[in-house]
């Protein structure tokens, strides 16, 4: 619920800056941004919006057919993101990976 309440003004940087942070492989990390971008555009969101997003990565290791645990353990990651201050990745301008 709380994160249906924060307002991000720049999602595409905001998300590149918490994947960062959570530590996601790049392969993973630019695969789901562009995936966000097409269905979302680089409009103001919600983190719940681009938490959305991120949680895309699991399917993306399903369809790879990644092990379980590996799975699990990117869930593991991924809800580490519900921590995560937000509005300190919120930054306009372009984010340098």
């Amino acid at each position: 619920m709380k994160l249906l309440k924060i307002e991000v003004m720049n999602p595409v940087n905001c998300m590149k800056g918490v994947m960062d942070k959570l530590g996601i492989a790049r392969k993973y990390a630019a695969e789901a941004v562009d995936l966000f971008k097409a269905q979302y555009g680089e409009d103001p969101c919600t983190a719940h919006d681009i938490y959305f997003g991120i949680s895309e990565i699991l399917y993306m290791l399903a369809c790879e057919g990644e092990e379980g645990g590996r799975i699990a353990r990117m869930e593991e990651t991924i809800a580490r993101a519900l921590s995560v201050n937000w509005t300190e990745y919120d930054i306009p301008g372009i984010y340098k990976w």
